[in-house]
């Protein structure tokens, strides 16, 4: 029974088994194509692969060609289409960019790296393609490492393509160019390497700016347009915006400006880009600025500005200037001064004037620039001449003219005041930089951190939505915690050591003086102090690390590409050195300090070892101790505190604060040496009660040189025995009397005034340091005013004070106009005033008679209400004859001001090394002369209230109550009238005791300063006694006194109070004074005693008003430890001082040995203090969150100090920025309650403190005033903490763990950079700084490569697949913690697997086709299709066995792309999208996979094929070293190799029959390589079809060679279209032994039939068609 088995092969299937595979399937085919190919509309059909065309260069490619190159290179270029391995590749538009590696080949210059471009064209379907080198040079490439690169069309002249290769950080390379890249150029890296060989210099200018009050900070980086940033290269310390001498309050405008120098920049790069950090409060969000762009100078040229010329006047107005221009109107710019910008006139906003025609012809037109702001900084630029041109008062009028209808306008004439020439300097890679804070534009706060890119290599590389993905990542540059480097002991350093080696130690300073304080005194008048305050200084100059303190010190170093690396920690060290006050400098009468620091040296083994690994610089870096971890809590002023008598023993309170700072060794205040002048008894162990009267008062009560001794007591004689009197008497009789505390002790501190850190903390476990002195001894002479005073009669004194009287008559007849000449005396039993005073109002002063001297009144800072003279209250009889009261106080305001200049103690003196001061020492342990000491005190209490609010002093030891303090006082004092002359009192002093009462001497005591007020008065009974009662009566003007033949009138004697000199003084005590009338009638005399009341009238009346505040301060108590009590040391007294009486408020029987706490200075001056903590080991331990790695990972580092280059001589870093400021405290310690206050006292004392508050910057102007009685806390102090207080912390550095960080290499990470703008000016692609990254599950194996498909992303890895969800949602919220432009964060919303076992090794082994993603997987050898969901295609289209065993498809550790797999085997996938076919590309051979038949189609002779692809409409392939088109060559010819075709299928029709194979009918067609089917001829017949036949059963074999011989059988026949074909018998073997059964027909249930066509004969066979193919066969 005959039958045919008709096969119309549609694909392959070779995992069906014989019985199974259908007619359409062909298990095997090689060089053939189903599909068509462009050249025949007919599909369907078997055809023989249209072969590859060799592209071989035209001439003209050659010629341009050799013009780059060597003679060398070109003779082996010329013979070489692509003459060395290609590494990678990528097709952008109709251009190929090949990587290849040259290492191989050696030229001159040698280089290891070629980028060439080849560029396809079209005409006629003729491809031309001309290749140019884009880029020779040393980048590494290397054929073990693939190059993978994705391209962008940005624009014509843009064209971008970026690559990685795993052994290298990402590049990128504009390939639109025409010309080859310079091997040096820096466009290629995306975090190029700088050369970090430039300077900084940021110079402060106080005018032409416009900043909002705060800090400023500069920073800038390099960048090539359209190409990478890098890393902000150097940044400046802070820079603070407000004038020279004084802050701005917040939100006011500061008009400093910036001149940026910036030298020996990197010349690689085209520009520089300035970035400004603004901020106006502290810590909180600042501005950032992008100040601008400027072009690097590669060459130097010139600047220079002529001189000023006077332009002609205009002749038609006499007040004006005019020049011809004649010059084209695009010629004129606008050109500012002051920063060199120029631009177009129009966007000054000129006002154009109505316009005329002249002539019919031209238009004229008036620019006018009547801007009264230009002044000389803004000027008319004429580049075509090179000229400037100045404007008048009114500005700039430019007259211009052009033709009717005409955009082309010319100018013709300028008006303005004066020209110049102008030329442009420049400096080969320097640049000067003008800011004035009205340039550029604002960028998020925080995108500066995160310019450039960082430096790391990535495997894979893909782009979605604009956004470039990078994968398998490894970090290149090493953590220097990593590096073996010496770590040598820090030495310590000073300022002024800092300063003497400027020049070789620090190369590279920005701003740095060294000089932290400088005091500068008018030479023409010493007493006037001038401090030079220079805000124009840089944080780095200004801020110093605190003595005492201790810091985290450490240092970075930055690596080549301009990143700092992690940080290297040193060590904590204590800051040893206290501030060295120098010499007075002669010259401008100015001190100076140095302070400590220190500076750390790099040996060389560890200089080599940083820059062996990239880095190039190293700078140092510090963690500031927060308030938790000082040591040093503060430093201030200490002075001692007063208590009244009386408050003491009852505890209301037990101390209040001074209202003066009580000086030591007050005794060296000398007045003829023109320092503060205070009357030699009143120092501070002088009385403070010292009442004063008619005569003298009690000047005389103390010694001069009396000890001073803390506390009060009084001895007096009991028959001759001395006895101290009662504690319980002293306390009765003299409750009044105040006296200074020098145990328990106010502390001023900046921190505590004005500072808010301290405000709420607990000052438990503390401890005071007496760390310096300030000298006293030149105060500035303050100007004495008055409300309504004479200006004739100021007064410069030591004081100012500020009276106003009721009835301004004080010591003048009631007429008078105001107090002349007062006596203002600090304290009691003061001094009269010059004696040479000029009476300048005759008319209402009489001149005493036959003298010329006038006597003031002594004003007290407590007075007494009423009048400033002597006059007491009125009694009844001086009211009946209508007295009044005189010179009546109305308000007062008493303003002191001193300066000191702080000197700290060298060294400091601990008694006990456990912080148990003073614990067990005996009083014979003296302490060093000025040496630091640290004191025990009682906790501390802060005093921070605004009314009259007590704190608790608590004590520890033998005291249980808390005792009381008021630190504002709001009380009346009034006298405590007791008889005491029934006691002997004992008496030290120079002078016999008068036998008034209450002239007392007490031991050591300090008495009521000011109070009680004793007056001498006139006798003024109510019974009318004496006799004679002058003020009774009625006297006229002619009545008048006699005394000592000096003639006085009434009013005189009533008014002018202290009027009679010594002598008079003497005579009146034994002689009478005699009251006459005109007509020398005398009304009797009088005694001294008769006329003044020594008696009843002695005391004032009238009370005392005591009313002030303090402003925010610690009151602190020292510890007595049982054995001693302290005391502050305020004089030259003994140290060590043994009580011999008991404290008055005390038992009787207690009785204490004191210490003096303080040093022997010899000037006046109070104690600079300063509050420490007492830490315990266990807390010491713990400061900065302790010693672990983890703790110092924690911490926050930051920089302070200049980089110093590691090829410098000598690499020393020194730290010069700390915490702390050296400035002047203006110390408001007193302040008026209200201003209405009779009595009001300003007390201030300025000199240098150590502080965290930048107290050069206040606000207020009120600084060094001569005047300070207008002085509130509202008006004085006045501090922009917020804008002025900023730290250096914008720019922070970290430590990282190296057991946690030590490994580089992240395979599962994947990045991505910010979203890409076609054409930008900086491409956001080459700035990944791995801020968005996103693991894979390390389970999987590593990332090995990133796809796109149908707008999703995917990841591999060797066994799992995931989805990344990038941009996959349509709103994005505003932040997610950073700025969506900053970090394209939640665009990323995780990843989702989408398979758990199947991946793939191979990246090379994956494609992308509008299908899916075609790739092998390398564990199960089969073939996926990524879509829709995973498709095996290996098995759903019958072709897993082949992937299973295929031996040649090594799928892992694929190398590069064809010919280096020696003795290994891989895959890679091509895809050709012209013919929708996947090409698995192997060493051998390639498996086509047609997704239009969905099928695998056929096997292809494209083994090792380097690359596969589509440019314009056509597909090209590199083979070994030549460019191929694809079927564009002779039939079978591929890579110039003529290749068989075949066909194998499987004949199994009637499956279950077992069958006989006669023949085969094959119906095809050929056609020579004209394409022309009917020039078929007889003689290549046999050239036809195929030309061998293969059979195959279950049992037999068989094969044979197809010929058609003339006039002879033959195995092959054709007969109209079909060939016949004669199936050959068994043919099996043994041995080479044909088997007995070797006739046998081919018989059984199928046949597998092969038909092929030999490489021999069809060398030059043209097209052959195969429609089917019938076996026939018996059943």
């Amino acid at each position: 029974m005959n039958k045919k088995d008709l096969h119309v092969i549609l694909g392959l299937d070779r995992d069906s088994a014989e019985s199974k595979i259908k007619t359409d399937s062909a298990v095997d085919a090689l060089n053939v194509r189903i599909t068509t190919r462009g050249d025949s509309n007919n599909g369907y059909v078997i055809h023989n692969e249209k072969g590859t065309l060799k592209l071989i260069p035209s001439w003209k490619d050659i010629l341009s060609f050799k013009k780059t190159c060597t003679a060398e290179e070109f003779q082996y270029l010329d013979e070489n289409t692509i003459p060395f391995k290609i590494v990678g590749y990528v097709v952008l538009n109709n251009q190929l960019i090949l990587f290849l590696d040259c290492k191989e080949q050696v030229f001159t210059p040698n280089y290891d790296s070629m980028i060439m471009r080849y560029t396809f064209t079209k005409d006629s379907d003729v491809t031309t393609v001309k290749r140019m080198v884009l880029y020779r040079g040393n980048l590494g490439f290397d054929y073990k490492h693939p190059i993978e690169a994705i391209g962008v069309y940005e624009k014509d002249n843009l064209q971008k393509v970026y690559w990685v290769d795993g052994i290298h950080q990402t590049r990128m390379l504009n390939i639109a160019v025409d010309k080859e890249y310079d091997s040096t150029t820096t466009h290629i890296d995306f975090a190029p390497e700088v050369t970090l060989k430039h300077t900084m210099e940021v110079t402060k200018s106080n005018t032409g700016g416009y900043f909002s009050a705060g800090t400023v900070q500069y920073a800038f980086s390099y960048f090539n347009k359209f190409h990478q940033e890098s890393k902000i290269v150097e940044q400046s310390p802070l820079y603070y915006l407000s004038p020279k001498n004084r802050g701005l309050k917040a939100d006011t405008i500061s008009n400093c400006s910036f001149h940026i120098n910036l030298k020996g920049l990197d010349t690689t790069f085209d520009y520089v880009r300035l970035y400004a950090v603004v901020r106006s409060s502290e810590n909180a969000t600042p501005q950032c600025r992008v100040v601008g762009d400027y072009n690097i100078p590669k060459v130097s040229t010139t600047h220079q500005l002529g001189a000023k010329h006077l332009l002609p006047k205009d002749p038609n107005n006499a007040n004006k200037r005019k020049i011809i221009l004649d010059t084209n109107l695009d010629n004129i710019k606008m050109l500012d001064l002051l920063t060199g910008n120029v631009d177009d006139f129009n966007h000054y906003n000129p006002q154009e004037s109505s316009t005329s025609i002249l002539g019919g012809s031209y238009l004229k037109t008036n620019f006018y620039f009547n801007r009264t702001d230009l002044g000389d900084r803004y000027v008319l630029y004429d580049t075509s001449s090179n000229t400037i041109y100045y404007p008048d008062s009114q500005g700039l009028n430019l007259t211009v003219y052009a033709p009717s209808g005409s955009t082309v306008k010319k100018a013709t004439y300028v008006q303005a005041e004066y020209s110049a020439t102008y030329i442009k300097t420049t400096t080969k890679g320097s640049i000067t930089i003008v800011d004035t804070g009205t340039y550029g534009h604002t960028i998020d706060a925080t995108a500066i951190f995160f310019i450039g890119g960082e430096n790391f290599i990535a495997k894979h590389i893909a782009q979605k939505d604009n956004t470039l993905f990078l994968g398998n990542i490894k970090q290149v540059k090493k953590l220097i915690g990593t590096i073996p480097v010496n770590k040598i002991p820090l030495q310590d350093y000073t300022t002024s050591q800092l300063n003497t080696n400027k020049n070789e130690v620090l190369p590279a300073t920005i701003g740095y003086e060294g000089i932290v304080d400088k005091i500068t005194y008018n030479p023409s008048d010493r007493l006037f102090g001038n401090y030079d305050i220079d805000n124009n200084r840089s944080s780095y100059a200004v801020k110093r690390f605190k003595f005492g303190e201790n810091y985290r010190l450490g240092y970075i170093a930055q690596y080549k590409d301009g990143s700092w690396s992690d940080v290297l920690y040193l060590g904590d060290y204590d800051q040893t050195q206290v501030p060295v006050l120098h010499a007075e400098n002669t010259a401008d009468y100015s001190v100076t300090y140095s302070t400590g620091t220190w500076k750390y040296k790099l040996d060389s083994a560890t200089i080599l070892a940083l820059k062996t690994e990239g880095f190039r610089r190293v700078a140092p870096v510090v963690v500031y101790p927060l308030m938790s971890d000082r040591k040093v809590i503060c430093q201030g002023l200490l002075s001692p505190t007063v208590y009244n008598v009386k408050d003491r023993m009852t505890n209301s309170p037990y101390a209040q604060a001074s209202w003066y700072f009580r000086f030591t060794n007050e005794n060296y205040i000398n007045a003829n040496n023109g320092y503060h002048s205070v009357n030699s008894v009143e120092r501070h162990n002088m009385s403070l009660t010292a009442p004063v009267g008619l005569f003298g008062g009690n000047d005389e009560i103390q010694n001069n040189f009396e000890p001073y001794l803390i506390f009060p007591y009084i001895e007096y004689k009991d028959n001759g025995t001395v006895k101290k009197l009662e504690n319980s008497k002293f306390a009765e009789y003299f409750k009044e009397y105040f006296y200074m505390d020098c145990n328990i002790l106010t502390f001023n501190s900046p921190e505590l005034e004005v500072g808010e850190e301290l405000k709420g903390s607990d000052f438990e476990n503390c401890s005071l340091r007496i760390i310096g002195a300030t000298n006293i001894s030149n105060p500035l002479p303050i100007r004495m005013t008055a409300e309504n005073a004479d200006k004739k009669l100021q007064k410069e004194l030591n004081y100012s004070t500020n009276i106003y009287c009721t009835t301004k008559s004080v010591g003048l007849s009631k007429d008078a106009q105001f107090l002349k000449d007062v006596d203002f005396t600090r304290y009691a039993g003061g001094y009269y005033v010059d004696n040479q005073v000029d009476v300048y109002d005759s008319e209402n002063l009489t001149a005493f008679k036959n003298q010329s001297i006038l006597y003031g009144w002594k004003v007290y800072p407590w007075h007494r209400n009423g009048s400033l003279n002597n006059q007491d209250s009125l009694t009844s009889g001086q009211l009946k004859n209508a007295w009044r009261r005189t010179a009546e106080l109305q308000y007062k305001k008493w303003a002191n001001i001193y300066y000191g200049c702080t000197e700290y103690f060298d060294k400091i003196q601990r008694i006990d090394d456990n912080y148990n001061e003073y614990s067990s020492v005996e009083p014979a342990a003296t302490i060093n002369t000025k040496s630091a000491m640290n004191v025990a005190i009682e906790n501390p209490q802060l005093f921070n209230f605004d009314q009259t609010e007590l704190i608790k002093i608590n004590i520890s030891g033998g005291i249980n109550k808390a005792l009381l303090y008021y630190g504002n006082i709001d009380k009346v004092l009034t006298y405590n009238n007791i008889d005491l002359s029934s006691y002997e009192f004992v008496t030290k002093s120079y002078k016999t005791l008068s036998t008034e009462k209450r002239d007392l001497t007490c031991h050591g005591s300090n008495k009521t300063q000011g109070y009680p007020i004793k007056f001498e008065w006139f006798k003024v009974p109510d019974n009318g006694a004496p006799t004679v009662d002058p003020f009774a009566t009625a006297l006229s003007a002619a009545d008048y006194w006699m005394l000592n033949n000096h003639q006085y009138t009434f009013n005189e004697i009533l008014n002018h109070g202290i009027f009679i000199d010594s002598n008079s003084m003497t005579w009146w005590e034994n002689n009478k004074l005699q009251l006459k009338n005109g007509n020398n009638h005398s009304f009797g005399e009088f005694t001294r005693t008769e006329i003044f009341n020594a008696d009843a009238g002695v005391w004032s009346r009238d009370p005392i008003s005591m009313k002030y505040k303090s402003t925010p301060h610690l009151v602190l108590k020292f510890k007595d430890n049982g054995k001693y009590s302290f005391y502050l040391r305020t004089a030259t007294e003994d140290m060590v001082w043994e009580d011999k009486h008991s404290n008055f408020w005390e038992d009787e029987n207690t009785k204490k040995t004191y210490v003096g706490v303080g040093n022997d200075i010899k000037y006046a001056g109070l104690y600079i203090g300063e509050l420490y903590r007492v830490f315990s080991k266990e807390e010491l331990d713990a400061r900065f969150g302790g010693n672990s790695k983890e703790a110092i990972a924690n911490n926050i580092w930051h920089r302070c100090g200049d980089a110093v280059d590691l090829d410098a001589p000598s690499v020393e870093i020194v730290f010069k920025e700390g915490d702390t400021y050296l400035e002047r405290y203006d110390c408001l310690k007193t302040k008026p309650f209200t201003n209405e206050d009779p009595n009001s006292i300003i007390e201030i004392l300025s000199t240098e403190v150590e502080s965290r508050v930048h107290l050069d910057e206040r606000v207020d102007r009120n600084r060094f005033l001569k005047d300070n009685t207008f002085i509130n806390a509202q008006n004085f102090n006045q501090f922009n903490l917020l804008g002025y207080n900023q730290s250096n912390n914008y720019f922070t550095y970290a430590y990282l763990d190296t057991d946690k960080y030590s490994t580089p290499y992240f395979p599962n990470m994947i990045t991505w950079s910010l979203e890409k703008v076609l054409g930008e000016e900086i491409d956001k692609w080459c700035s990944i700084d791995l801020t968005n990254t996103i693991d894979l599950e390390g389970n999987k194996g590593e990332n090995t490569a990133i796809r796109t498909f149908n707008s999703e992303l995917y990841a591999f890895q060797d066994n799992g697949i995931a989805q990344l969800l990038f941009n996959s949602r349509v709103q994005i919220p505003t932040s997610d913690g950073q700025p969506i432009e900053i970090t394209n964060g939640l665009k990323m919303q995780g990843l989702r697997y989408i398979s758990n076992t199947i991946g793939c090794t191979n990246k090379y082994s994956i494609c992308s086709t509008p299908k899916g993603l075609y790739f092998l997987d390398s564990n199960s050898r089969y073939l996926y299709r990524l879509g829709n969901g995973i498709e095996n295609i290996s098995i759903t289209k019958g072709m897993s066995s082949y992937f299973k065993d295929m031996n040649n498809f090594s799928l892992s550790n694929y190398n590069t792309f064809n010919y280096i797999f020696e003795d290994t085997y891989d895959v890679a996938l091509y895809y050709d999208e012209v013919y929708s076919d996947i090409y698995i590309v192997g060493n051998k051979e390639a498996l086509c996979y047609s997704e239009i038949l969905e099928r695998f189609t056929s096997r292809f002779s494209y083994g090792t094929t380097s690359f596969l692809g589509n440019i314009l409409d056509s597909t090209f392939a590199i083979y070994d070293t030549d460019m191929y088109e694809c079927f564009r060559g002779e039939y079978n010819t591929i890579y110039d190799v003529a290749r068989p075709f075949s066909i194998s299928f499987i004949s199994n029709d009637n499956s279950i029959y077992n069958k006989v194979f006669n023949t085969l009918d094959i119906r095809s067609y050929y056609a020579d390589n004209t394409d022309d089917r009917n020039k078929e001829t007889v003689e290549n017949y046999d050239k036809k079809t195929f030309d061998n036949v293969e059979i195959t059963t279950e049992r037999q074999h068989s094969s044979a060679v197809l010929r058609w011989v003339r006039n002879h059988p033959s195995n092959l026949q054709k007969k109209f279209n079909i060939w016949n074909v004669i199936l050959p018998r068994d043919s099996r073997q043994n041995n080479g032994k044909l088997l007995n059964y070797h006739l046998n027909r081919m018989n059984g249930t199928w046949a597998k039939i092969t038909l092929s066509s030999s490489q021999t004969n069809n060398m030059n066979m043209g097209k052959f068609t195969l429609h089917d193919i019938g076996v026939n066969y018996n059943i």
